[in-house]
């Protein structure tokens, strides 16, 4: 009389632990960290370089507007924009000693630099403050006197239009401070009109006010792209460097039942933790795409990616590759569990008949069949538990119409004495259903196929999610 008997089968827990600790472990891959980053220091250094050029390309615009200002204005603005250029090359300089250092603290180095920014900004608002005071007392003068303050407020005005122009063709205005150059455009206009009229003590003050603004908004602009840089090419390093280290992880070591890893197994990360390495690649991928020169991200958006996106998904790798090698052995652990079993059978006068995983994809169900001179046959099936990567549940399917229960069940506490004999947690076998096997469980290829009615697994990742922790 035919049977079907199920158990659950589990590993030591200690032992389960110590595999989800090595599994947790990076070794094989952080020590080829220097040969797999290189191409990442190198494109870090061109990004750096990138920076620099468009540096270089507005310091030669300012030098170039600088040479058609008055000449206060131009000894002011040629001091300021020597300031600049060496805080620039400061900049550029640190940003480079990091690029050949990918594996410092990116958080503190940018807080550094920026702190470093907000620094030279101040000193030189005050700087420009101090300047513009003197500039004044020097004019104050020229308010008692209406033909001199209306050629002075002529080239303020000319001056204030040669800041305008500068900002407008050489800063991306419109992305750091929107609609403050127009405002002050108009602003200009209308003290152009001041000047026509022939107030000149009036259009001398405008001018100058408008010209101070300017000068602080080009001030504010160049500072804001700059720290922009600095965060962008911040993030751009340390996501390139998770890209290439998962790039680096396609396959890794395996691990066995003690935890030790195996050098002779070798862990497909990819199909191990159902595609779920590839979609990690395709974010990261996605997120450094936002750090190009191009990227709409803000500052802020930008620093967020860094400090908060980057190492979620540096933890989303630990947990893809420990997910993956424990999916390996968890498969392992159940053609070991079927070799037991059928070991024993065997001993009983049973001969092997075939084995396969169902649908030929080693994340199933194992089974193998044994048949006896008798006629008698048993499939053994020792499926996965997603909820329970360390258990699996094992089925003994009896096909045998002279048989008796009360042999199955010897049968069957015999299979889980041997399992428990090799360091297994197995609970006493019960009755399943009716306890009838289902027929279509008798042919291997069946199985191999998926003809049997085994329905094909469509992910184990939301059932192994926790496995790793």
């Amino acid at each position: 009389m035919s049977g079907k008997k199920t158990s659950y089968v589990s590993v030591d827990q200690d032992a389960w632990r110590n595999a989800q600790r090595a599994a947790a472990r990076l070794s094989d891959v952080r020590k080829d960290l220097p040969r797999m980053l290189n191409d990442v220091r190198e494109q870090t250094r061109r990004d750096a370089e990138q920076v620099t050029a468009g540096l270089s390309a507005r310091q030669s615009a300012a030098e170039a507007s600088i040479a058609a200002l008055s000449a206060e204005n131009q000894r002011i603005e040629t001091e300021t924009n020597r300031r600049l250029a060496e805080q620039s090359a400061r900049l550029m300089g640190e940003i480079r000693q990091e690029s050949d250092s990918i594996r410092a603290d990116t958080t503190a180095a940018l807080a550094r630099q920026e702190s470093a920014l907000r620094g030279a900004l101040a000193a030189e608002r005050r700087q420009r403050e101090q300047q513009v005071a003197e500039l004044r007392r020097d004019l104050a003068d020229l308010q008692s006197d209406r033909v001199r303050a209306q050629e002075a407020a002529a080239a303020w005005i000319s001056d204030a239009g040669v800041i305008r122009d500068l900002i407008r063709k050489s800063l991306p205005h419109e992305r750091f401070a929107p609609g403050q150059l127009d405002r002050l455009d108009r602003e200009l206009a209308t003290v152009q009109n001041t000047h026509n009229s022939g107030m000149g003590e009036a259009a001398l003050a405008g001018a100058q006010r408008l010209k101070h603004a300017l000068d602080d908004l080009r001030l504010e602009v160049i500072y804001a792209k700059d720290e922009w840089d600095v965060v962008r090419l911040a993030a751009g390093k340390d996501l390139r460097a998770l890209e290439a280290t998962i790039n680096h992880s396609a396959t890794v070591k395996g691990i066995d039942a003690t935890g030790t890893e195996d050098d002779e197994t070798e862990v497909d990360v990819d199909y191990w933790s159902d595609g779920a390495l590839q979609e990690l690649r395709d974010e990261v991928h996605t997120a450094l795409a936002s750090t190009t020169d191009a990227s709409a991200l803000t500052t802020d958006q930008l620093r967020v990616l860094l400090e908060e996106r980057q190492p979620e998904l540096v933890e989303r790798l630990n947990s893809v590759l420990a997910q993956a090698k424990l999916a390996q052995l968890s498969s392992q652990l159940r053609t070991n569990v079927a070799d037991t079993v059928v070991g024993v059978l065997v001993d009983s006068g049973y001969q092997l008949d075939g084995h396969t995983f169902a649908h030929d994809d080693q994340r199933e169900a194992f089974y193998a069949k044994v048949v006896h001179p008798d006629g008698s046959e048993v499939v053994i099936d020792v499926s996965p538990r997603p909820e329970q990567p360390e258990s699996s549940q094992l089925r003994i399917l009896t096909y045998d119409e002279e048989g008796s229960d009360e042999i199955r069940r010897v049968r069957a506490d015999e299979l889980a004495g041997a399992l428990r004999q090799e360091g297994l947690d197995v609970p006493p076998p019960r009755e399943e259903g009716n306890g009838i096997p289902d027929e279509r469980f008798r042919g291997i290829e069946n199985l191999r196929r998926g003809t049997a009615g085994v329905p094909a697994r469509a992910s184990a990742r939301q059932g192994q999610s926790g496995s790793a922790g």
